[in-house]
């Protein structure tokens, strides 16, 4: 991890002083002098300190005192702000806070900073790289300390059920159950989601999460909700600041992204439907997939996308119905239906006798295919037309009802859709992953 600082002096006061970057060299050659030794280190080699420091005075110029979000102790040290990796020394990188990070291999582990770790920047299988911080790993949370007491891969299960994770060197975080009060900075993940909206946050772990930083900045792996809900809604981007706290970027919930770092596990990719979705195209955080048996579940389509300028394939979220070829993809007494008349091309489900047929299970409504005088019963999402609640489906933890334009029960022209106050209530439910 980038972060260095100069020579250290002590002054009367006992308090520890760092010189400016002018006469670091001059400092070091003068010392050395003066103890009758050869100087061994070069400059690079005292930049790539890891110095402790108390304000921006004791760092070098354009350096600042700064600490890490995830560190539970909050020491701060000495760190060069950055915007791109062209502005990082030494091989490190431009980490997602705003100041450089040594980058690291998490199967040979190697960290300038004592007391640094290796933590894993993305959990995905089989991947290995990782940024040096001054964080708590963990494979499980009897791994973590007292402040940071839970293990991050043990508190997704609910968000994000169908997705595993690569065990060890990921990162402890603080878990706030019951009353518990999260530390200065963090906020609570599940009640900050209660207080803002009308969703079903039971998937949501009670977890703390930073607050987002200067320029709207969270660590690596996180992206700030008001960022994120900006994206979604350009023309009336929300306002309120209590949506200023960074939330963890995963495979399947819809929090847009703006690069890799904001991924805690995937990659962060544009999503080739989502301009016809939401009317301008959006990235989110990702799985590669080589083809549709790739996915870890049906509610996934891998479809072809770029990333970084590569052409690949990316498991991309959808509607909770198997894709398929032909009938024998499907478990009976589901069929291969051609729903290619709602954009998403053939998939699993049973047939049903006309428009709201109240036969279609819980969660589904009576559409036609697009196979002429064929009905089928189809996700029961907003906009889709129902009789009855029991015909909308609760995905991604929305509470989804079945309501007309007059708010009568008699309404012939009902929807499945929800109440709401603000647009926010619309957008917040694909972060709480598939709960249907």
């Amino acid at each position: 991890m980038v972060i260095g600082s100069r020579a250290a002096r002590r002054s009367s006061t006992g308090r520890t002083h760092l010189p400016r970057a002018g006469a670091l060299w001059a400092l070091a050659l003068l010392a050395a002098a003066q103890q009758g030794c050869q100087v061994q280190d070069t400059p690079g080699d005292i930049l790539r300190m890891v110095l402790e420091c108390s304000t921006d005075d004791d760092c070098a110029e354009g350096w600042s005192c700064r600490s890490f979000a995830m560190d539970p102790v909050g020491i701060t040290f000495c760190v060069h702000d950055c915007s791109t990796d062209e502005d990082c020394s030494f091989g490190d990188l431009c980490g997602s806070e705003g100041f450089c990070v040594e980058p690291c291999d998490v199967e040979s582990p190697s960290c300038r900073g004592p007391g640094f770790r290796c933590l894993r920047s993305n959990m995905s299988l089989g991947q290995t790289a990782g940024y040096c911080q001054p964080a708590e790993t963990c494979a499980i949370s009897s791994d973590c300390g007292k402040i940071f007491d839970r293990c991050i891969t043990d508190s997704l299960g609910g968000v994000a059920p169908d997705l595993s994770f690569a065990e060890g060197d990921n990162t402890c975080v603080e878990s706030c159950v019951g009353q518990t009060q999260c530390s200065a900075g963090f906020v609570c993940l599940k009640k900050s989601l209660q207080q803002l909206t009308h969703i079903n946050t039971d998937p949501v772990p009670e977890i703390c999460v930073p607050k987002c930083g200067e320029d709207n900045r969270c660590p690596i792996g996180y992206r700030c909700l008001i960022d994120s809900l900006s994206e979604l809604s350009p023309d009336d981007p929300p306002q309120d600041p209590a949506l200023r706290f960074c939330v963890p970027g995963l495979p399947g919930i819809y929090l847009a992204c703006a690069d890799d770092l904001g991924c805690m596990a995937g990659l962060c990719v544009e999503d080739p439907e989502s301009g016809d979705l939401w009317g301008v195209p959006h990235s989110f955080c990702v799985e590669p997939c080589t083809d549709q048996g790739a996915c870890s579940s049906g509610r996934f389509e891998c479809l072809a996308a770029t990333h970084n300028g590569e052409p690949g394939s990316f498991c991309f979220s959808r509607e909770p119905l198997l894709p398929c070829e032909s009938s024998t993809d499907c478990e009976p007494p589901e069929e291969c239906l051609d729903w290619t008349n709602l954009g998403i091309g053939k998939a699993c489900t049973t047939r049903c006798t006309g428009w709201r047929d109240p036969s279609c299970g819980g969660g589904f409504t009576c559409l036609p295919t697009a196979k002429p005088g064929e009905f089928g019963c189809y996700v029961g999402l907003p906009g889709m037309p129902c009789d009855s609640d029991l015909q909308c489906h609760q995905a991604y933890g929305e509470e989804t009802s079945c309501i007309g334009t007059t708010g009568e029960p008699t309404d012939p022209d009902r929807t499945c859709t929800k109440t709401c106050t603000h647009f926010s209530h619309c957008y917040f439910g694909p972060l709480l992953g598939n709960t249907g």
